[in-house]
This record gives C-alpha cells, sequence and structure tokens, in this order.
C-alpha cells in the first residue's frame, strides 16, 4: 500500500521559506512517488515480457500485453493481442532466440530497451525496443529497431 503521509524529504522538495508542509511540497513529492511507481511498474512488465518471451510462454507474454497492443519492428507488423501473440509464436518457434536486457531507460508513459538477442548460441543482435505503456501498466505499443548482428567466435 502506498503510504501518502508527507516524509521528511529534506530542503529540494520545501515550498517557499516558512511552507515546510504547504501545498508546494506535498505536490512534489506526489509527483515523485507516482513517477517511482510508474517505473517500477514498467520495469516489472518489461521483465514479465523478457521472461515470457525467453521461456516462449504465450499466456504470461498476453498478460502483459493491452487488447490493443501494437508490434513493429524491420519485418512484421501487428496490431490486437492475438495477432501480436500469433506473430510472437512464429517469431520464437524458428530459432532458439533469448534476450539480454543491458538497459533500460523508463519516462512516463515510455521506456526505452536495449536489448541483445542470443540467436541460436552462434550470434548476438542488439535491437532497441521502444515501448508505451497503458495507464495499468500493461503494453499498448511496441517498435523494434534492429542494430547490428554479431557471430560469436568459435
Amino acid at each position: 500500500m502506498l503510504d501518502l503521509r508527507e516524509p521528511d524529504v529534506g530542503d529540494r522538495h520545501r515550498g517557499p521559506p516558512g511552507d515546510r508542509t504547504g501545498a508546494r511540497n506535498r505536490q512534489t513529492w506526489m509527483r515523485t512517488m507516482m513517477a517511482d511507481d510508474f517505473e517500477q511498474r514498467c520495469r516489472a512488465t518489461i521483465d514479465a515480457y523478457m521472461a515470457a518471451f525467453n521461456a516462449k510462454d504465450l499466456d504470461a507474454l498476453g498478460r502483459t500485453l493491452t487488447e490493443d497492443v501494437t508490434l513493429v519492428d524491420w519485418d512484421v507488423s501487428a496490431s490486437g493481442r492475438d495477432d501480436v501473440l500469433a506473430t510472437t509464436s512464429r517469431i520464437v518457434s524458428g530459432a532458439a532466440l533469448h534476450i539480454t536486457v543491458r538497459g533500460l531507460l523508463v519516462a512516463e508513459p515510455n521506456a526505452a530497451a536495449d536489448i541483445v538477442i542470443a540467436i541460436d548460441g552462434t550470434s548476438d543482435l542488439d535491437v532497441l525496443d521502444l515501448f508505451a505503456f497503458a495507464p495499468d501498466g500493461r503494453i499498448r505499443s511496441i517498435r523494434a529497431f534492429r542494430g547490428p548482428q554479431r557471430t560469436r567466435p568459435r
């Protein structure tokens, strides 16, 4: 449960002099708490999405998506949860893929994930995934941009 009582947040969130518990301080604190909550929800959703993708668990992956989700990458596009799941099923059935997130930047209501996809254990593909989120924290769009592919040394 989110504690809405005002913490001791220090001078950086204080209002005008003498206004130690004023509306400005509470508003700043609330915006910070909501942003932190959003970032945590996005990170949890992306973690669940990537874990489901790696496990080829389409049911779990579907729970991270809105009904009207869209997916666009360098080879495919899909619209709606069922179409996105069918497209993902085709993608994961073709090769042994494993996604690793190298970095994540969250800026409400979006996130960018710097990922590497290991393909059949023989090569790595750099990808930038851009996510847009619904207010409930589920993914409403994914745009993927392909980077270089490197062959692993034997």
